[in-house]
């Protein structure tokens, strides 16, 4: 979490934050933020602005993957200590195969314990889901939501679910610099107080960091339906329509300021 006295960035890992955050320290000045851990979450409610970026769930599932394979981030490196054999299984080869291994355990398994900040989840619920609602979600506001919920990962529901929750701000990552500065010229990040030179240090098409390697799996490039199993891809359709709602409010909101010009 990134946090200003005026607003919030929800950094979700995976979805540009690592890139979108270092650009905004250099935009503002480390003393413009309070010292919040990275991927901290919201402990109370505030009225403080919202930003929040997103990812297509196939995208954010695959370079989570490549991660571990290059030996980086948690999650693959906890199933390294806790189970080295299931975790060779996943991250041995970059082959379909073990894909498919890694999307079985990170589908229907969001790593966590009694103890973690996602237990109030079902177990059901899949890593990314759990990620985002751990962000969108304040820690006084998780009993109402659940309630509300009441285990229903439905689009309808999670729409009606977060609809109090939402950001302000939703940026796709396939999108996210044009995206950071079409919403800026459009005046929807006018709570930012941008400074007058912020475009200069964020340009329009600076290269993000961490994004996706090509889907080349096997020793060839594949189109997502030639990685995908019909199962998983059914899997992921049937899990991640938080992502998915998100995703849709984003193209939505850009249309409709597309419409105005």
């Amino acid at each position: 979490m990134l946090q200003t006295k005026a607003w919030i960035y929800l950094t979700v890992q995976k979805t540009g934050s690592t890139f979108l955050s270092k650009k905004l320290i250099e935009i503002y000045g480390q003393a413009a933020f309070s010292k919040d851990r990275k991927h901290g979450i919201q402990k109370k409610s505030t009225s403080k602005s919202k930003i929040i970026t997103i990812r297509d769930p196939f995208d954010y599932y695959f370079s989570l993957w490549s991660y571990g394979l290059d030996g980086k981030g948690g999650f693959s490196n906890k199933l390294r200590i806790s189970n080295p054999s299931l975790a060779e299984k996943i991250y041995g080869k970059k082959t379909k195969s073990c894909f498919s291994h890694f999307l079985d355990l990170a589908l229907s398994f969001p790593g966590r314990n009694s103890q973690s900040e996602v237990s109030w989840l079902p177990r059901s619920t899949d890593l990314y889901t759990a990620r985002i609602l751990t962000m969108l979600v304040p820690q006084d506001k998780i009993e109402r939501f659940s309630s509300e919920l009441d285990c229903d990962f439905s689009g309808k529901s999670i729409a009606k679910s977060l609809n109090e929750l939402l950001p302000e701000v939703i940026i796709r990552t396939e999108y996210l610099n044009y995206d950071f500065h079409y919403l800026a010229s459009a005046g929807e990040l006018d709570f930012m107080e941008l400074p007058t030179n912020w475009s200069q240090i964020f340009v329009k098409d600076a290269a993000r960091l961490n994004s996706s390697s090509s889907h080349e799996v096997d020793g060839k490039k594949l189109k997502q339906h030639e990685i995908l199993s019909e199962y998983h891809k059914n899997l992921i359709e049937l899990k991640c329509t938080t992502a998915k709602y998100l995703i849709q409010t984003a193209n939505e909101r850009i249309k409709e300021l597309e419409s105005r010009v």
